[in-house]
């Protein structure tokens, strides 16, 4: 138990393992989401994103103003 409270060394960004892990990590979670998402496309659970930011904003700015990406 006292050994998750340690905190860990930093990470070493400037590696090349640490940067082949992170596109393996990025690949298996695609692989492992598409059919979940896929699946709820299907059954009518999920709606498909826009393929516009702007097509996102037809009802108007969310309640918080203008999206970040135009600030």
């Amino acid at each position: 138990m006292r050994a998750a409270f340690q905190p860990s060394p930093p990470r070493q960004t400037d590696r090349a393992a640490f940067w082949l892990m992170m596109q393996v990590g990025m690949i298996v979670g695609f692989a492992t989401s598409y059919p979940a998402n896929h699946g709820l496309l299907l059954r009518g659970l999920e709606e498909r994103m826009p393929a516009e930011p702007e097509a996102a904003l037809q009802f108007g700015p969310p309640p918080g103003g203008a999206p970040r990406w135009n600030r």
